[in-house]
This record gives structure tokens, sequence and C-alpha cells, in this order.
């Protein structure tokens, strides 16, 4: 019999940890002495899995650290609006409409890190948390094909997404510009990496330019059916 495993550790970067970061975070091992320079650690592996039922769980406790009373016969909606209006957040947030219509089933779903991050953004205790990188191992214990890889995944303000794990940086430089508004410098940086990908990969360096070229037209028709 072959056993598979996930594994993956990363970082929160924030000013600094508060309750809000340790509730939700709890569950994937958060450090916060680790890392340093408004980065802490987080990690998980195969036995961590936060549901929905388990994030009820965490608004229970945060609301007993800040201070907002739930009656003994709460939902997790109960829970969630109670910690929702006490950190202002707007009544036509689209967290209450898709937290309104989870069923039974839904609860013992588990809470995707894109989903804790949201959470985090709405419930700002002083943490602020601007991002989130985290890289993920999949494998097995037995040699079998298909059964080892990994990705990468990068969370922030302006952009977020999939990612190679060795792109993470790449994806954080592209926040980063983004939030400063420059997006002049965000797209230099995206074409360098495409150009720097076919420079390196294409064996025959004749088809380099027009291979720019279709690849920068197929951009262009995908923007022009975007606008439209």
């Amino acid at each position: 019999m072959a056993n598979s495993y996930t594994e993956g550790t990363g970082t929160l970067s924030l000013e600094k940890v508060t309750p809000v970061i340790e509730v939700l975070f709890s569950g994937f091992n958060l450090d916060k002495n680790y890392r340093g320079n408004k980065s802490v650690y987080i990690a998980r592996n195969s036995e961590s899995y936060i549901s929905f039922d388990g994030l009820f769980e965490s608004l229970v406790v945060l609301s007993k650290r800040i201070g907002v009373n739930l009656p003994e016969d709460s939902s997790f909606i109960d829970a969630f609006r109670a910690v929702a209006i006490h950190f202002n957040v707007p009544e036509n947030n689209e967290h209450f409409t898709l937290f309104e219509s989870y069923t039974e089933d839904d609860m013992c779903n588990e809470v995707s890190l894109s989903e804790l991050f949201s959470i985090a953004k709405l419930f700002d205790d002083g943490h602020n948390l601007t991002s989130i990188e985290f890289e993920t191992s999949f494998y097995c214990d037995k040699l079998r094909l298909g059964e080892f890889g990994g990705s990468g995944e990068f969370l922030g303000h302006h952009f977020s997404g999939a990612v190679y794990s060795g792109e993470i940086s790449l994806a954080a430089a592209i926040d980063k510009s983004l939030s400063c508004g420059n997006v002049v410098e965000a797209t230099n940086l995206v074409s360098t990496d495409v150009f720097l990908m076919l420079d390196g990969g294409l064996s025959d360096k004749s088809l380099l330019p027009s291979f720019l070229r279709d690849v920068a037209q197929h951009l262009i028709d995908r923007a022009n059916s975007v606008s439209n």
C-alpha cells in the first residue's frame, strides 16, 4: 500500500502578530519568533486540515479574545457576522452572502489559504497582513509516476495566484509594483520573465522573434476580448 503526503512552508508578511492572526492561522503551525523582519513562519503537513467547522471554532475563540459575546447556539454565520460587525465590515460584503448559503456538507470542506487571507484582511486588528507566500510539495513513499511534485502560491492585495515555487519572488515583485501604482514596472517584470523563459527554452533561436511577436499578438487579442 502506497501513502501520499502533502507538506508546505511559507511566510506571512505583516506588521505584527495579533489575536486575529494567531487564531486564524493556528492550524498552520504559526511561529512568530521565526524569520523576523515583519514576516512570520507558517507550515502544514498531511495531517493538517482546516475545515469550515474548524474555522467556526476559531471564530468562537477569537470572539472571546476580542470581547464579543456569542450565544451558545450560534452558527458559523452568526459567529462570522458578530466578529465582522466588531471590525466594521460592510453588510454588503460578499462573504455574508457566501457563508449564509453554506450547508452542513460545505462546513466539512477545507478552508483555503486564500480564504483565510481574505478573512484576515477583513478582521484587521492592527496586523496589516499584506501578503502570503507558500510552497507546497507532494510525494509518495512508493516511487510511482505522477506522485511527486510541488507548487507555489502568492497572495497579495494587488496580485495573487498559483505559481511555480521559484516564481513566488516574481509574484511578490509584481504585487509591490502595483501597490505603488507602477503598472509599467509590473508589465516589465512580466514581459522580461516571458522573454527569459522563451530565450532560454527555445533550441532554435531563429524562432525567437516570430515567437515573441505571436505571443504579443495573442495577448493583444485577449486584451481586446476582455475590454469588449
